[in-house]
């Protein structure tokens, strides 16, 4: 297999799942088929139209990047779905005839338990409300250390483009760490130096917007916006777990 990494001269909104690269055009036409990422990214948006244009099969992996869906006709140009569960079929809605759920996997090898010592609460994923890492860190016990290995900017429009600065807020005078973006190539040994991995990923954000409706929010004007901060107050946090 070859890879080739087409160069982004730039991101729309500055979104890192939006580049813009100007030779994807000229890629796609090597293309006997095509499998994207994101629904509503620009590439994608850009790969289905020209190669259903072609007659190329187009497939789709989604990540709950928000977005237009050209009035309910962009999921119609795909061929194929390709989802990482049954939760992100249904989000998508996508047609059952032509959905298979692919569910995220892990090298065994790579990412085998290590012996050495283990210490902490680690959390690796988007700086976005609906990955609770807001409940983590309220849950936090005194004397135990959090690290977040992450990325921010994610999301365009208040509040939740302000959830990085609350993390930061809600992390004073706890022993919180964040790393920012960690290179693949690290993680293996982040994860074998944590005594606790927590996924704590809510079905409702600080913010009281439904996840189901954030990730399909268009615009500040959608339901899921409208909505934010009016929804039933958060229950009380449970205590995290871990060694220092």
């Amino acid at each position: 297999m070859r890879i080739h990494v087409l160069r982004a001269v730039g991101h729309l909104g500055g979104h890192p799942a939006q580049p813009v690269a100007p030779a994807l055009a000229a890629g796609l036409r090597r293309a006997d088929a095509v499998h994207t990422h994101q629904l509503r990214s620009l590439p994608s948006r850009i790969s289905v139209l020209l190669d259903r244009a072609r007659r190329i099969p187009v497939v789709v992996t989604d990540h709950g990047l928000a977005g237009g869906d050209w009035l309910g006709l962009l999921p119609h140009l795909y061929n194929r779905f390709l989802p990482v569960s049954e939760y992100s079929a249904r989000v998508l809605h996508a047609p059952p005839g032509r959905t298979t759920v692919v569910w995220g996997g892990a090298d065994p090898v790579r990412f085998s338990p290590g012996s050495g010592p283990r210490h902490g609460v680690l959390f690796v994923g988007r700086l976005t409300p609906h990955k609770g890492i807001d409940r983590l860190i309220a849950a936090l016990p005194a004397g135990t250390r959090l690290s977040i290995a992450s990325t921010g900017g994610h999301d365009p429009w208040p509040p939740q483009r302000g959830y990085p600065g609350l993390l930061q807020r809600l992390a004073a005078g706890r022993d919180v760490r964040f790393l920012g973006a960690v290179p693949d190539r690290a993680l293996p040994a982040l994860y074998r130096s944590a005594a606790v991995v927590a996924v704590p990923s809510v079905h409702r954000t600080v913010y009281g917007t439904d996840v189901a409706v954030s990730e399909r929010a268009e615009h500040p004007g959608s339901d899921g916006e409208r909505n934010a901060g009016r929804g039933q107050p958060a229950r009380r946090p449970a205590r995290a777990c871990g060694r220092r």
